[in-house]
């Protein structure tokens, strides 16, 4: 069993393959962007408060059983909103 993940921010529109998407709480507990005992990763750029209004972060993960020498393209789509 395989699984692959990736985080983004934004929104995420599809998700290829049988993929999911889950909405990350910054600061949460297993929040992946969230040190042992730290604070969010996100709360150290400048505009961060926008960040997590405007384009939260959002893990995606598939999870597969590959064959020996079998390979796939993981495909997904998302947007970004940018300050004006």
């Amino acid at each position: 069993m395989l699984e692959v993940s990736r985080h983004v921010l934004g929104e995420v529109d599809t998700v290829g393959q049988n993929g999911a998407r889950q909405k990350v709480t910054l600061g949460g507990a297993g929040d992946a962007a969230t040190p042992r005992g730290g604070r969010s990763t996100y709360t150290y750029y400048e505009g961060a408060a926008y960040v997590t209004r405007a384009n939260g972060p959002t893990r995606l993960f598939w999870r597969r059983t590959l064959a020996a020498n079998e390979t796939v393209d993981l495909t997904y789509a998302w947007h970004y909103f940018s300050p004006q």
